[in-house]
């Protein structure tokens, strides 16, 4: 789950209203894994402060990230797509250099197949 507030004070009441959800439906927060991330405005003057009191869910704080990794997309503060396309190119490679190790001895249009269908829907 993903959490969006324009400040810290809405942020912590949300953070307080899940927990409150939480104890009420008895689920528990992993708090090792919950992060923080702070978004800086576009525009450099815009920007009213730079250290913020922590976050605290049942009593533990949580830590501010700069990225983090959720449901396979690296998302960063700076609101850039570079992890997940530097990523992406990774996987290519792999794809690609499995395809010419396991079908080595086929012929070129066979690779082209094979290619097209486990590497092109990128």
């Amino acid at each position: 789950m993903i959490l969006f507030a324009p400040s810290w004070f809405a942020m912590q009441e949300l953070l307080d209203v899940l927990e409150h959800k939480y104890t009420t439906y008895s689920i528990l927060c992993n708090t090792t894994k919950t992060v923080c991330m702070v978004f800086n405005p576009r525009c450099s003057n815009k920007i009213v402060s730079t250290n913020f009191p922590s976050f605290t869910i049942n009593g533990h704080e949580l830590k501010f990230v700069t990225h983090f990794e959720y449901l396979r997309h690296m998302i960063n503060n700076k609101l850039s797509d570079s992890g997940d396309i530097e990523r992406e190119t990774k996987d290519l490679f792999i794809r690609c250099n499995m395809l010419l190790n396991r079908f080595s001895l086929c012929s070129t249009g066979v690779k082209c197949v094979l290619f097209k269908t486990y590497c092109l829907f990128l």
